[in-house]
């Protein structure tokens, strides 16, 4: 199974990673980087997950709770937390993101 966890965050960046549940911490497959970002509604570590764009009804929904700059984009993440099978959609406003994979 994919697993993600939150690897760091500094208040500007936040880094998720993912890979392959037993070897996760030590060797992740897949980085994703968030730059510029402003909110942060989403669990620690998930699984099974699935980013894309915020819809506009979602991204509307997260603007009744936080100011969204114009620039900023609305990232949802489909998921499953780690303590139910059932998917969950999480929100991360930011001004850019970057997926990389690791050797």
């Amino acid at each position: 199974a994919w697993d993600f966890v939150v690897r760091r965050y500094d208040g500007h960046t936040l880094e998720i990673a993912g890979g392959v549940d037993e070897t996760l911490h030590s060797h992740p497959s897949v980085l994703l980087e968030l730059r510029g970002v402003s909110y942060v509604d989403c669990p620690t570590a998930f699984r099974h997950a699935l980013v894309r764009l915020a819809s506009a009804e979602e991204r509307h929904g997260v603007e009744r709770r936080t100011v969204v700059d114009s620039e900023a984009k609305v990232y949802a993440i489909e998921a499953e937390t780690m303590g139910s099978v059932e998917v969950d959609t999480f929100f991360i406003v930011a001004h850019d993101a970057e997926l990389r994979t690791l050797d």
